[in-house]
């Protein structure tokens, strides 16, 4: 199977929204890559895949403002001036075969990342760049925060709705506070082996080209992390032409309890309301 086929399938089969949805729920399957792998699967795309009517919307609303498509060339990112997170945006040679796909925060990976994975496995003709201002950030923070929850739980979202995502998992994977031990600006991203482990972690990054030009890396987000983990999955320091300058991480920690107390507070509750969207060996 192609890397075009396999991404098709895992859309299709593995996945699915309701119309008006902002991110399509897909299948829990075990995972077999490790918490520091920097490649993009087929399935961390369809992840971030957002549901055609939604999608629909967006590219309306950006062709409005007169954004310019591109040729979606694997680099083709680097043409563009972008700071923040947003969607990626592409069509075929035809115009039709509509994808949106998010990058950077709330989500794990960056835009150079997210580009590449769409070029590699949709192979569009034309893409473009557009803002997260149609979507309320907490309500998008909080989706991601439904799956990462679901993950770590091993509990299957397939068939559940956007609100249950977004509010049963999402506020039950809320109760953070700021770790501020382990919330630093490091220049040159010197990052000391220390024993920080972030329930949720925002980490940025500011780097420079060969010829001297400022790159704002944007924000990007992950949970049950290390700091170290963080910086290996960050698509800036395995480009060439970058020079890292400075990294910041905003580390948050569980306020009350051991992780392992509030997993098992986390998984007790929704097992109660989702008996059913568990893995087999799960429950």
């Amino acid at each position: 199977m192609s890397d075009t086929e396999r991404y098709k399938h895992i859309v299709s089969c593995d996945c699915k929204s309701e119309p008006s949805d902002l991110t399509l729920s897909c299948r829990l399957v075990p995972s077999k890559t490790s918490a520091d792998s920097v490649m993009m699967s087929a399935r961390d795309l369809a992840e971030l895949r957002i549901p055609w009517k939604t999608c629909e919307g967006v590219y309306d609303r950006t062709k409005k403002n007169n954004v310019s498509l591109v040729d979606a060339t694997a680099d083709a990112w680097k043409t563009l001036d972008w700071i923040g997170d947003g969607k990626v945006v592409c069509v075929d040679d035809r115009g039709e075969d509509l994808s949106c796909h998010y990058f950077n925060d709330p989500f794990q990976y960056d835009l150079p990342s997210v580009w590449e994975a769409v070029v590699r496995f949709q192979k569009p003709s034309k893409c473009l760049l557009a803002d997260n201002s149609d979507v309320w950030r907490g309500y998008l923070h909080h989706l991601a925060r439904g799956r990462a929850a679901a993950k770590w739980i091993q509990m299957d979202i397939y068939d559940i709705s956007e609100y249950d995502l977004e509010y049963e998992l999402g506020y039950s994977f809320s109760a953070q506070e700021p770790d501020k031990g382990c919330s630093k600006t490091y220049d040159l991203c010197e990052i000391p082996s220390n024993k920080c482990h972030c329930v949720e972690a925002a980490f940025s990054v500011e780097a420079q080209t060969v010829s001297g030009k400022n790159v704002n890396g944007g924000v990007v987000r992950d949970f049950l992390m290390t700091p170290q983990q963080m910086k290996r999955k960050h698509s800036l320091f395995r480009r060439e032409g970058y020079t890292v300058k400075s990294c910041g991480i905003d580390c948050l920690k569980h306020r009350a309890e051991p992780l392992e107390d509030y997993k098992n507070r986390v998984d007790g509750y929704l097992r109660k309301y989702f008996p059913t969207r568990f893995l087999p060996h799960q429950r």
